[in-house]
């Protein structure tokens, strides 16, 4: 057990270090009319990871080895990763910053495709211009418009977490099983309308803009809750058992069928709607506000406050 708890320290720094550099390296290497898409990629590669471990599970879960072969699979994503990585180009925009416009003419002609990059090299080189020297941390709580931008970015990646789509899935098993007697399907079905919803999501991004994707995926993501909540407190009861003259409430739910499948149907709604809204907009957001000359400090704070809240909820 001290190993596995020592394993996922290690993993854990290694998720929380690619949660935030990712959204960082797409947004920096897309073209603008692409940006969303390539940068909200990264919220399609986590959901797939998990609908891809439920299915794992499913197949495993009578299987006397099950825990280890699951643990064992897993090692196929980092393994990709490490050898991956070696063939992704630096982004133009560190170059420029870093190395000159030589190198970053080099790397954006292997990003593109193309040997016509001067219109893109000249972009850079005018917003590196106007977002003056690299900025400190200190500054970037004592500059006003940074500050409210950090808030911004915080603000978001708290309320992603508020919404209760982690315990969602880390107990929905045990509380599907309950209702349902078929825990593992029913995340089978919440992971599965989670992949599903995030594909649409990378066309919609840029087509239907940042924002209303929010207001709009949060007001179908409380209808959801609010009618899965709503069935559970008409349609369920807890167990009470008399055990020696005394009323003892057990930790047993009991549930009709129908209520079960209604809470499931509206859960996977709000997990769908998160999925093509808050979900990926969080990460998406929080690294295109932010000027390079800060993007990685600024950045860096709001996949914190994710990780933080995650925590919190927990």
């Amino acid at each position: 057990m001290t190993l596995i708890l020592f394993g996922r320290v290690v993993e854990g720094i290694g998720v929380g270090c690619s949660s935030f550099s990712c959204p960082i390296y797409a947004s920096e290497i897309a073209p603008t009319k692409l940006r969303g898409m390539l940068s909200g990629f990264m919220q399609m590669t986590v959901v797939s990871g998990l609908f891809i471990a439920n299915i794992v599970n499913l197949l495993l879960k009578n299987h006397k080895l099950g825990w280890r072969i699951s643990n064992g699979l897993i090692l196929i994503a980092p393994i990709a990763i490490m050898i991956g990585i070696f063939f992704c180009p630096e982004t133009p925009r560190w170059l420029f910053k870093n190395k000159g416009r030589e190198s970053a003419e080099k790397s954006l002609k292997r990003i593109r495709g193309t040997k016509d990059v001067t219109g893109e090299l000249d972009a850079i080189a005018d917003a590196m211009e106007d977002e003056g020297n690299q900025v400190s941390i200190k500054e970037l709580f004592t500059t006003k418009v940074m500050l409210k931008r950090l808030g911004i970015g915080m603000g978001m990646h708290i309320l992603q977490q508020a919404t209760g789509i982690n315990p969602i899935f880390t107990f929905g098993g045990i509380i599907y099983e309950s209702v349902l007697g078929q825990g593992i399907v029913a995340l089978l079905v919440l992971s599965g309308a989670n992949l599903l919803s995030t594909i649409p999501a990378l066309f919609l991004f840029d087509r239907l803009g940042r924002r209303n994707l929010l207001i709009y995926g949060g007001l179908a993501m409380v209808v959801g809750h609010l009618v899965a909540a709503t069935v559970f407190v008409t349609g369920c009861s807890q167990v009470d058992k008399i055990i020696n003259g005394t009323n003892v409430t057990e930790e047993v739910v009991n549930c009709e069928t129908s209520s079960g499948i209604l809470m499931l149907v509206f859960t996977a709604i709000f997990v769908g709607c998160f999925a093509i809204s808050w979900g990926p907009i969080a990460w998406i957001y929080a690294a295109e506000i932010f000027p390079l000359n800060v993007r990685a400090s600024a950045v860096s704070l709001t996949t914190g406050s994710n990780w933080f809240m995650v925590v919190y909820v927990y």
